[in-house]
């Protein structure tokens, strides 16, 4: 294997151990058995805080709890990134990657900014 970018959501499944992509079995089996869960924390530290809620799909149906696992998967892309560069085993940088967010989780006075500016010129009802 090598380096190669993939979706956070790839990612997180072999982290958390929940299938979070549809469609992605093959992207998520290559990525346990060449890189790992223990090295994917070596690579990126801050995984670790990612936990999926997986008491909230208690008694949901099918298409709720998909709607909930996109949604989640979507707010944990915008604050951390949707897309990583992942080392096989032994080959990755000495420095651990940081997360990189959405543009907008990014710069988060930009955006209040930009909304308030957007407000004030909004012609009122």
């Amino acid at each position: 294997m090598v380096a190669k970018q993939y979706h956070i959501g790839d990612i997180l499944g072999v982290t958390t151990g929940v299938f979070l992509r549809e469609g992605h079995f093959v992207e998520l089996r290559d990525l346990d058995e060449s890189v790992g869960k223990s090295e994917l924390y070596n690579q990126m530290p801050w995984l670790k805080k990612i936990q999926f809620p997986s008491d909230a799909l208690e008694d949901k149906s099918r298409e709720e709890k998909s709607a909930f696992i996109d949604s989640w998967l979507e707010a944990v892309a915008d604050k951390y990134g949707e897309t990583h560069m992942v080392y096989p085993r032994g080959q990755a940088p000495v420095q651990p990657t940081m997360p990189r967010p959405s543009k907008a989780a990014a710069n988060p006075q930009k955006t209040l900014r930009d909304f308030v500016r957007r407000r004030k010129n909004s012609p009122r009802a």
